[in-house]
């Protein structure tokens, strides 16, 4: 039988049935009782905030084939350079086309590939994606991190309103998760007021860019940039003279 403690605690008087075959006490509730009565304590438990998406040791080691494949799902294009063996979009060598932004550095991206077949994770702070934010950028978006290095990218397109898309950092909901991704949105997305706007956007390994006129650490792109940096000061001290 129910305590005299527990019918003074409790929201409902109760009162005692007969035995059923299934349980030898069953207690019917007749009526609330008065406002005054003390209501049960219910212990309400804080929502919690969705996980975040992150990917397993293996799902990496599925992302870093050997040899690496470009985000356009091909063979990426092999280039040497002062840097040693660098692997960028297929479409660099058929010299034609935009370009996904998919750019390692072999030596790097093979130690990478060691280090998830011996189970170990990476480190998104690696000292060698200072090297290169061309290499950083593919880092970030095929193992989704966002770190503190600087990313750089071949020229991207332009939106609706036919200004170019920048980049930026999103926290989109998946199976009930949050995952961090790189994508390239309008410009004046996120800017209040601000107008043309339009509603552009695309995950980064979907981007396709402008590919530059020489492959990235390439002696060709050197040879531009100095050419360029040559004319440059060249101009500057021609203005001076006048």
């Amino acid at each position: 039988m129910m305590s005299q403690h527990c019918k003074q605690h409790s929201r409902y008087e109760y009162k005692r049935t007969s035995p059923s075959p299934v349980s030898a006490t069953v207690y019917d509730v007749l009526r609330p009782q008065p406002p005054n009565a003390h209501p049960p304590t219910i212990a309400i438990l804080p929502k919690q905030p969705p996980r975040q998406l992150t990917l397993s040791v293996a799902d990496k080691l599925k992302r870093i084939p050997d040899p690496p494949v470009c985000y356009c799902g091909k063979t990426a294009y092999r280039s040497e350079s002062d840097l040693g063996v660098m692997y960028d979009c297929y479409r660099m060598e058929k010299n034609g086309g935009k370009i996904c932004g998919f750019h390692v550095h072999q030596r790097a991206w093979d130690n990478f590939r060691e280090r998830l077949k011996r189970n170990q994770d990476l480190d998104e702070h690696d000292p060698e994606l200072m090297i290169c934010p061309y290499f950083n950028y593919t880092f970030c978006v095929s193992f989704l991190y966002i770190n503190d290095y600087a990313r750089r990218y071949p020229k991207p397109p332009t939106c609706f309103c036919n200004l170019q898309v920048a980049i930026s950092e999103e926290h989109v909901k998946e199976g009930g998760r949050i995952k961090k991704r790189i994508a390239f949105r309008c410009p004046h997305h996120a800017i209040d007021g601000a107008k043309p706007k339009c509603t552009w956007s695309c995950a980064a390994e979907l981007v396709y860019f402008k590919p530059p006129r020489h492959p990235l650490h390439s002696v060709e792109l050197l040879e531009h940039s100095s050419s360029l940096s040559l004319r440059s000061r060249e101009a500057t001290s021609k203005d001076e003279e006048e």
